[in-house]
């Protein structure tokens, strides 16, 4: 039965929503880094066309891209939503601007960013290759065979998304970040020091 919000019909336009987002993501990168030169818009407009749609021809990638545009679209959301809430609070745009543009808090933001984007490609990735539907993906659970004959199953589960997130959150994967941050901010702090 079809109610007032019923969505299903604009499911069908992932095609048109990838391609329009490869077109014009790759139009601003082009215009951005005027990598034939400048005043070659049209040649831009083009080559990003092309690309565009030689994008949306391979299933896998317009997958990837059907799953990983959400989340950085939530994660733009979320940066709006603490700068309104920043102004909510009596702070202006022009404060807002040159403290999130000073040296101090433009590069952990910019690698925070970084790290986000990658954590959320590398989810996309996995979801779409590691999966059931895959070509790459495989039913069997991860075993070993150890020397006395008797076989283990690994304690970061099948393959697929689940995988990729029980091997984020493995202890020892925690631990090994936990301890990378630890050495990350005794450089920064050390390097801060003698510096001044």
């Amino acid at each position: 039965m079809a109610t007032f919000l019923d969505i299903s019909l604009l499911s069908r336009a992932e095609l048109i929503f990838a391609f329009i987002f490869v077109w014009v993501g790759v139009y601003a990168v082009l215009l951005h880094t005027k990598w034939l030169g400048d005043k070659k818009n049209n040649i831009y407009a083009i080559l990003a066309f092309a690309i565009a749609l030689m994008t949306i021809s391979t299933r896998s990638v317009l997958k990837v891209i059907s799953v990983t545009i959400p989340w950085f679209v939530f994660m733009m959301l979320i940066a709006v939503m603490i700068i309104l809430a920043l102004m909510a609070l009596g702070y202006s745009k022009g404060n807002i601007t040159s403290t999130l543009m000073s040296r101090e808090w433009s590069t952990p933001i910019v690698i925070w960013i970084v790290i986000i984007s990658l954590i959320i490609v590398v989810a996309g990735l996995g979801s779409v290759f590691f999966t059931g539907d895959s070509e790459f993906s495989s039913d069997t659970n991860t075993t070993i065979t150890l020397e006395d004959g008797t076989i283990t199953t690994g304690d970061v589960g099948s393959r697929g998304s689940g995988a990729l997130f029980a091997t984020i959150f493995h202890p020892k994967v925690l631990g090994l970040i936990v301890v990378l941050l630890i050495g990350a901010l005794v450089v920064q702090f050390l390097g801060k020091g003698s510096l001044d």
